[in-house]
């Protein structure tokens, strides 16, 4: 077993990486990504299609622009507070071996809220997601409860009642009575 000491080194290792490849990578990733969807969505209806084009072709422009920065050595978008919040995480979170944990805390979070829309469809999903991660975050049973009927909700109207589109209803088809 490692000591907290050789974890914190591995850590700093590999924040040191130079990492202007992996997000070169990933933007070529992303790009040929959407640039396929928007291959797909050319052969929609016209009002099918309006949507992926209205997300993609911006998407395209951005992956872009991120990969042309990435390449030119400019390191991607750094903004003018970058390198405050960079001190300030330092400082308050003790470096970068707590910075990865926080980004592993995130991608659990996130494989979480896929595992639960896929399992349990979009309504279901973002209900129990929002409010198992209100209920992590201190959040008494009131608030989580009103945040994940307010995400439901929200998704329910915004795609079933105003864009008219069906939800995905999920693996275990536990929606019930709704729509």
């Amino acid at each position: 077993m490692r000591s907290g000491s050789d974890a914190g080194i591995a850590f700093d290792r590999l924040a040191a990486i130079d990492g202007r490849r992996y997000r070169a990578l990933a933007a070529l990733v992303v790009l040929g990504y959407v640039l396929a969807l928007l291959w797909q969505a050319a052969g929609y209806t016209p009002a099918a299609r309006l949507f992926p084009l209205a997300v993609g072709v911006p998407l395209v422009g951005l992956l872009l622009i991120e990969l042309a920065t990435t390449l030119a050595g400019r390191g991607g978008w750094d903004g003018p507070f970058d390198a405050v919040f960079d001190r300030l995480d330092d400082r308050l979170d003790g470096g970068s071996a707590e910075r990865y944990r926080r980004t592993a805390v995130a991608l659990g979070w996130l494989a979480a809220l896929l595992a639960a829309v896929w399992l349990l469809g979009h309504l279901l999903g973002a209900l129990g997601y929002v409010i198992a991660a209100v209920r992590a975050g201190g959040g008494s049973r009131r608030r989580a409860l009103l945040a994940g009927v307010a995400a439901a909700g929200g998704l329910f109207v915004l795609f079933e009642l105003v864009l008219s589109a069906r939800l995905y209803g999920g693996l275990l088809g536990v929606t019930g009575g709704l729509p």
